[in-house]
């Protein structure tokens, strides 16, 4: 264990630092156990200081069976090629920019696999004497090439100071990216951002087979999933996004002290007209997502460059008990019932049947019941792009693939 608690507030140093090395194994597997361990390696003023592991330009690096808790960053590496995993470790109460940095070449699929972790970042609005804006740290910063499955990701609140970074979960760019199979808990300020800021073209990114929801409000304007554009810079296109089979649950904030349901999805601020091809939002449930035509489950800002092939949209499950949903599309705001008249053969605004669910409760079991008939069956194929279901049970179990996250 490394442990650097002597060091206070204000550390200023590294745990690991490597560079230019290929093929290497840190390991901290012990019959299953974790027996790498950094603690308390923390900076509340300089959020980029103190890395538990830091390091560039490395090849086939495999990150195993690893702890970092209390830490401003985790690892914060870049790599090369393929064959580069971060696995079955624990990244708790990380309160500086990231919890994982990583950079890859970002032109194929899978150069980085981050699986099996559990990824719990700390967020606190209260800045300490002499510093202004305040929030937490993201949970994975990456510039594509990137696939993260079977993680649990939680957003905390906290009294400890934290850092000066916005806390999205997932703080993307590049192409060539998948999240699927994994549960994100929790909100403070997007589950995942997409920036087009330096990626005029962006494309290949794949979000499927993932539970979303809130159990504790922290953001006021909480959001799953958006893609803007940050920089002058024209966006040209959105090619191949696509958002399926997912299960996205509670997405409530805050608007004037009052709870509010908040978008949910969100594609705008494009700063130019992008044309969109290939992009698919299907086998989705949005439940008790949104806030009627105030915040849809799906905002898609208008373009010139889009056309009603740009996105294509089916099965999706559209339920709130308190105000019809929405969506937006190219500039006309639809109710959901409208909407799938028009659009998805195959959508509906019923409640599906969960196992267990009460508003924001921490136990929800958001599998679906077996005497569920809204959503069990009710999918299209999506056998093309993925055959199993968060669980990893083969889809489909009946006689059509069920929407949302499990089968």
């Amino acid at each position: 264990m490394f442990d650097y608690d002597a060091q206070g507030d204000n550390a200023n140093t590294d745990g690991i630092f490597f560079a230019n090395n290929s093929y290497i194994v840190f390991t901290g597997n012990v019959d299953g156990q974790n027996h790498i361990a950094f603690k308390n390696l923390r900076n509340i003023i300089d959020r980029w200081v103190t890395h538990a592991i830091v390091g560039y330009n490395n090849t086939g690096i495999i990150f195993d069976h690893i702890d970092v808790t209390n830490c401003n960053n985790g690892i914060s590496v870049s790599f090369t090629g393929t064959g580069n995993e971060i696995q079955f470790s624990n990244f708790t109460q990380i309160r500086g920019d990231a919890a994982l940095s990583v950079g890859a070449d970002g032109t194929s699929w899978d150069e980085i696999e981050i699986h099996d972790n559990y990824i719990e970042t700390l967020v606190n609005s209260t800045p300490p004497p002499g510093q202004s804006r305040y929030g937490g740290p993201d949970g994975i910063q990456c510039y594509g090439g990137m696939s993260a499955y079977r993680n649990t990701f939680k957003v905390s609140n906290t009294s400890v100071y934290t850092s000066s970074q916005h806390p999205d979960m997932f703080q993307l760019q590049g192409n060539y990216l998948k999240i699927y199979g994994n549960e994100f808990i929790n909100v403070g300020d997007s589950h995942i951002d997409y920036d087009c800021y330096n990626n005029s073209t962006p494309h290949d990114v794949w979000i499927y087979n993932n539970l979303f929801r809130i159990v504790q409000v922290i953001d006021s304007y909480p959001e799953y999933f958006r893609l803007y554009n940050s920089s002058s810079n024209a966006l040209t296109s959105i090619t191949n996004f696509k958002i399926l089979n997912n299960t996205f649950v509670d997405n409530i904030g805050m608007d004037n002290g009052i709870p509010t349901g908040f978008l949910t999805i969100r594609f705008n601020g494009f700063n130019s007209n992008p044309t969109g091809s290939g992009n698919e939002i299907k086998n989705n449930i949005f439940y008790n997502c949104g806030n009627g035509s105030q915040y849809q489950n799906i905002y898609i800002a208008a373009s010139s460059g889009f056309t009603d092939a740009s996105f294509s949209f089916d099965a999706n499950v559209y339920y709130n008990s308190t105000k019809a949903p929405y969506i937006y599309y190219n500039g006309t705001s639809y109710p959901a019932a409208s909407w799938i008249a028009a659009k998805e053969p195959h959508g509906k605004t019923s409640a599906p049947t969960f196992v267990s669910y009460s508003p924001k409760h921490i136990n929800n079991n958001l599998h679906l019941a077996s005497t569920d008939n809204v959503a069990k069956d009710a999918g299209v194929s999506l056998g093309s792009y993925f055959t199993n279901d968060k669980d990893g049970i083969t889809r489909p179990q009946g006689s059509a693939w069920n929407i949302g996250a499990y089968e």
